[in-house]
């Protein structure tokens, strides 16, 4: 009989295969035995990652990410390198749709222009997502925590697919996104139009933000 690690593992396998494409959207958990690079680039921030799975619900890993903002000539940047744990806290697997409720947690170093040398820094967050073979939307929310400051970061986007895509093969999305950052100079809202290309390992993202420059995101499982 089974472990029932295993059977978990296999329904996970058959309800992805089910609905294409579900592993590789820029989630931190890809499938159980998988290792993730992820990279993000915008005007404000920058981020590079790398996770292993050793069961299809938990990653362990670590990675960089800076944030910068410029207000009247006066430039803030921060930067955290951290070590990270992300659970997927439920997966719903739905007649041709799926949805996930993923959260995190890091504990890294943080530098910037605010203080000298390092600090110690900690991180909360999370992500939930909805997908069909036509329609993707997602909401993440990242909070990080010195002695000196709190951050946060907010991502909404929605995607619509001119095809429904087929398991094995390249699906396209068009998607709209909004962010805003609190706790920096100001508080910053952002848009951008990005175009996705993904199969079952490998996830591609380029667009433009509403100040015209360019934005790009990368995922590939091993």
């Amino acid at each position: 009989m089974l472990p029932k690690s295993r059977i978990a593992t296999a329904l996970t396998a058959v309800s992805l295969s089910l609905l294409p494409g579900g592993a590789s959207h820029a989630r931190p958990i890809a499938y159980a035995d998988a290792t993730t690079l992820m990279a993000d680039y915008s005007r404000t921030t920058a981020d590079l990652s790398l996770y292993h799975a050793p069961r299809f619900d938990r990653s362990y890993g670590g990675g960089w990410h800076r944030y910068r903002q410029d207000d009247d000539g006066h430039a803030l940047e921060r930067e955290f390198r951290f070590l990270r744990v992300n659970q997927l806290a439920h997966r719903w697997n739905l007649p041709r749709a799926q949805a996930n409720a993923f959260v995190w947690a890091s504990l890294g170093e943080a530098r910037g222009s605010e203080f000298r040398g390092g600090r110690g820094a900690g991180n909360v967050g999370f992500q939930v997502d909805y997908e069909t073979l036509r329609v993707y939307t997602m909401l993440k929310s990242d909070l990080w925590h010195t002695a000196a400051y709190t951050h946060r970061m907010d991502v909404a986007q929605i995607g619509l697919a001119p095809y429904a895509h087929r398991y094995g093969g390249w699906a396209t999305w068009l998607v709209g996104q909004i962010d805003q950052s609190a706790g920096a100079l100001e508080r910053e809202t952002g848009k951008a139009l990005l175009l996705r290309f993904f199969n079952e390992t490998t996830w591609i993202e380029a667009g433009v933000d509403d100040a015209g420059k360019p934005r790009a995101n990368l995922m590939i499982n091993f």
